[in-house]
Order: structure tokens, then C-alpha cells, then sequence
């Protein structure tokens, strides 16, 4: 009985960390998708999103994107 529990409680958490992270994927190609169009603020603004998104998965994507929205936001 506690191993069915053990790997129930297993799969759970499994089941909700694809789905968060199929969710991340989304807002990300979102805002990949907008980004060309935006300028000024809003471009800098959508360049934080994407490093937030980034932020656990992607260390180097999310410094990328932050340095990109410093840079416009210097502009």
C-alpha cells in the first residue's frame, strides 16, 4: 500500500512539471513570436519576460535576453 502511494505521489509531480513546463514553452514562442513588432518600452518589457521565462531552464538564454532589454532600455 505505501509504494502505491509513493508512486502515485511520484506521478503527480511528475505530470505537473511537464505541464508547467509545456505552459512555459508556450508563453515563450508567444512573446518570440511578437517580439520584431514591438519597440520602446514594450520591447524591452517582452525581453524580461522572456528572461524570466528562461530564469530555471536556460541560464544563459535569460542572460542573453536580460542584456538585450538593458541595452534597449540604455537606448
Amino acid at each position: 500500500m505505501r509504494l502505491r502511494i509513493a508512486i502515485s505521489i511520484l506521478l503527480l509531480n511528475f505530470s505537473v512539471e511537464l505541464y508547467s513546463q509545456d505552459d512555459a514553452l508556450k508563453a515563450i514562442d508567444s512573446i518570440k513570436s511578437i517580439l520584431p513588432s514591438k519597440n520602446g518600452k514594450e520591447k524591452v518589457n517582452s525581453l524580461n519576460g522572456l528572461a524570466w521565462y528562461y530564469r530555471n531552464s536556460g541560464i544563459d538564454s535569460a542572460l542573453y535576453f536580460s542584456n538585450q532589454a538593458y541595452f534597449y532600455a540604455k537606448k
